[in-house]
């Protein structure tokens, strides 16, 4: 069902896109655009393989507490200590992840893992609200997008990172 869900919210974005002749409104504000060369990942087409993805950018927006209700913040910027992750993945099913400055071990479920796209995601719930993480790996250029979205009594924010991974 999960995999059914991200096929559906895929389509109906790509299908935006084209049907509006390009980018989407909201995505149509800020822009960074750099160039971004990468090696292909054809281990990540082995039963069993490792990797390691970094990244020196990440955006943030979301609402936070402010006197008398909520801010919205958004912002891209360069990180003072690039963020990592270590991917194992054993199968199509389960990957081991390995994330932050002081790396702590998550399970991902494998939703997609094949020539064209590597994409993992965990769903958390805790005391202080729900998360969502997503790892988007592109073999053929072994670029890297990681997104960490969650909403609780504090904020409903979303942090994305870009990089690549070797």
């Amino acid at each position: 069902m999960t995999s059914r869900c991200t096929r559906l919210v895929l389509i109906a974005w790509v299908a935006g896109v084209f049907l509006s002749g390009g980018t989407p409104a909201w995505a149509q504000g800020q822009t960074h655009e750099a160039p971004f060369s990468g090696q292909p990942l054809r281990q990540l087409l082995q039963p069993s393989a490792t990797i390691s993805c970094r990244s020196e950018l990440a955006d943030s927006t979301g609402y936070y507490p402010k006197a008398g209700g909520h801010s919205l913040q958004s912002g891209l910027e360069k990180q003072s200590k690039p963020a990592s992750w270590r991917i194992s993945l054993a199968g199509d099913e389960e990957a081991r992840v390995l994330m932050g400055q002081e790396p702590t071990l998550e399970r991902f479920q494998v939703i997609r893992r094949d020539a064209t796209s590597v994409v993992l995601v965990r769903v958390g719930h805790g005391l202080v609200g729900a998360t969502v993480d997503v790892l988007m790996i592109d073999p053929q250029n072994g670029s890297f997008v990681s997104s960490d979205s969650s909403v609780g009594p504090l904020w409903n924010r979303t942090t994305v990172w870009v990089g690549r991974c070797q």
